[in-house]
């Protein structure tokens, strides 16, 4: 028989303990044994639970123990929905357990929207993504809304990621065509008001490569009508205004479209510009480009200058003020159809060295136009020629025949001469315009002594009944 110092042989000491067993046999005698009993402790296990999203695995990484057994079969888990998987840990045969929580996300829906639809290649379309907080298209572009130009048809592809972290793609595919490209007035001309409207205006649009004719639309935008429609015919983007279009009004709008013609198919009408005539047919003018602005290297009798002619005009009224004073010096109706105005035969007391201010308006159909722009005119410091004397070569006598003679001379000039007035006579003047020599003039008395006169160059006039009969240089030697 056996007696337990434990009072039985089942024992759950707590830490490391001694126990003693006495044996008895059948005669009575007996003897002790000691049993020594070692306890371990149990292990303490942890594990970190997590997130995932939809489609993804979680790695279960336990820490307390030697070695582990999952419920879930491996650490590695990929649950469809928040799942608890619990993680015994061993170490010494002694054992414990933890549980972990892995928590799914769902996956963002991702959806692209824009006119995927059959569009002109190399034309542009915006995507719009949307479902995520941050995206990625294949492009490289990172927003929400990208614009891409194909040149072919091309599938897009967005990654949208959420605010969990979690990401979905979503695939639009652009279709593209070959198309006519569309086109329109020019910039200069789209949504302009004319300020005059002839045979000369014109109109452009924007060319299209390859075409071989453009279509133009005209619409009264009073009433809505289409009043023209004209192929122009040829590759030429431009259009006479009255010429291709003759009942086109004054004092109206109209809307404008073009398309063209390539390869044998038409194009789309592009963007409607509007257009608004003149208010009434009396265009104004101006000085001629090459008058407005100019100092005159001349001014003579026969001096001409010329406005811009305006279509139908029966006169022109001319205005000239004086710009050093601001007041109107001179108005002349040219009376006739003619753009050219004479200047000095008009304008008998114009001044030299002097800037005008000149604007021009025209007579059509019984009424005045409005004044165009004023055009600054200067006039040459004296007459281009004598300018010792101030006069120009039209203003000498024509009726008088005159000669000088030696030239160069060193002492007596000779005057020969036919007509000459009783009351002519000879002034001479230096280089710098002062009076050195005077004489009067008559059949007796016909030479001029210059001996008193230094070497060099000078001037002579001969003047009767206050006209320049004669006007030369003579040189003294």
């Amino acid at each position: 028989t056996y007696v337990y110092s434990s009072g039985n042989n089942v024992v759950s000491p707590t830490t490391t303990s001694d126990y003693t067993v006495t044996g008895s046999d059948a005669n009575g005698c007996e003897n002790t044994a000691v049993s020594s009993v070692t306890v371990n402790s149990v292990p303490s296990v942890s594990a970190i639970g997590g997130a995932i999203c939809t489609g993804d695995s979680y790695t279960i990484n336990p820490t307390g123990a030697t070695t582990y057994a999952y419920s879930s079969g491996s650490n590695v888990v990929s649950p469809t929905a928040t799942t608890d998987y619990t993680v015994t840990g061993t170490t010494n045969g002694c054992s414990s357990d933890a549980v972990v929580t892995v928590s799914v996300n769902t996956l963002p829906t991702i959806s692209v929207s824009g006119n995927t639809a059959s569009i002109c290649a190399g034309s542009t379309v915006t995507l719009t993504a949307t479902g995520g907080n941050s995206y990625l298209w294949n492009t490289g572009a990172t927003t929400s809304v990208t614009n891409v130009s194909p040149a072919s048809t091309t599938s897009y592809t967005v990654t949208g990621t959420d605010l969990n972290g979690c990401s979905n793609t979503a695939v639009t595919t652009v279709t593209t065509t070959t198309c006519i490209a569309t086109t329109q007035l020019t910039s200069s001309n789209c949504n302009s008001t004319l300020t005059v409207m002839d045979a000369n205006t014109r109109l452009y649009c924007n060319q299209v490569g390859g075409a071989t004719n453009y279509e133009w639309q005209f619409t009264d935008l009073a009433t809505g009508n289409i009043v023209l429609t004209k192929q122009r015919g040829a590759q030429w983007t431009d259009f006479y205004l009255t010429g291709y279009f003759p009942s086109i009004q004054y004092n109206k709008i109209y809307s404008i479209k073009v398309r063209a013609y390539v390869g044998g198919t038409w194009g789309s009408f592009g963007t409607a510009c509007t257009l608004t005539t003149p208010s009434t047919s009396l265009a104004p003018t101006q000085l001629r480009s090459d008058f407005c602005g100019i100092t005159l290297p001349s001014l003579n009798s026969t001096t001409k200058i010329y406005c811009d002619p305006v279509v139908g005009a029966t006169n022109y009224e001319w205005q000239i003020t004086d710009v050093a004073t601001g007041n109107v010096v001179f108005t002349k109706q040219r009376s006739a159809q003619w753009t050219d105005f004479y200047l000095k035969g008009y304008f008998t007391t114009i001044l030299y060295n002097h800037t005008y201010s000149i604007k021009v308006r025209a007579y059509v159909n019984g009424v005045w136009g409005t004044f165009g722009n004023a055009c600054n005119l200067t006039t040459p410091a004296v007459g281009a020629r004598y300018a010792f004397i101030g006069v120009e070569e039209t203003e000498l006598e024509s009726s008088v025949n005159i000669n000088a003679y030696p030239n160069p001379t060193s002492e007596v000039l000779n005057i020969d001469f036919d007509n000459v007035p009783t009351n002519a006579s000879v002034e001479i003047y230096n280089m710098v315009g002062e009076l050195v020599l005077t004489q009067q003039l008559s059949a007796l008395n016909n030479t001029i002594n210059t001996t008193s006169l230094a070497n060099g160059l000078y001037h002579a006039k001969i003047i009767g009944n206050n006209k320049l009969l004669y006007a030369q240089k003579i040189v003294k030697q």
